[in-house]
């Protein structure tokens, strides 16, 4: 439960955050500022580049554990790094629900020996 704790946290707060703004602004409204100011370009430029980085993560990851990866893509393509955390949380849940699966199936052996 600790390993989703942090990005499920950060995920609701990011994405109330992210309404408030596209609410108030527009979706389209970061293009003005990355027009406009040089640092607004550079964060825009920032973001993409970390994002894509970690899509390649994210894919490489996602194969290895079973998890579907598609929708976390589609997401990071229109919400940033929405994609990225709301992936963290599924795979901490998928981790974490193994691991209870894992001990549930290991629990009948052990009161059988006693």
């Amino acid at each position: 439960m600790k390993k989703i704790a942090i990005p499920l946290v950060a995920l609701v707060a990011f994405s109330a955050f992210s309404l408030w703004v596209v609410a108030a602004e527009g979706y389209l409204g970061f293009l003005s500022l990355a027009r406009d100011e040089p640092w607004g370009l550079q964060l825009l430029l920032d973001v993409a580049i970390a994002c894509f980085l970690y899509s390649i993560w994210m894919v490489r990851d996602a194969r290895e554990r079973g998890l579907p990866v598609a929708p976390y893509l589609v997401m990071m393509l229109f919400g940033g790094s929405l994609g990225a955390l709301a992936y963290l949380v599924h795979r901490g849940v998928r981790a974490a629900t193994s691991a209870e699966r894992a001990l549930s199936v290991a629990s009948p052996l052990v009161s059988h020996r006693r």
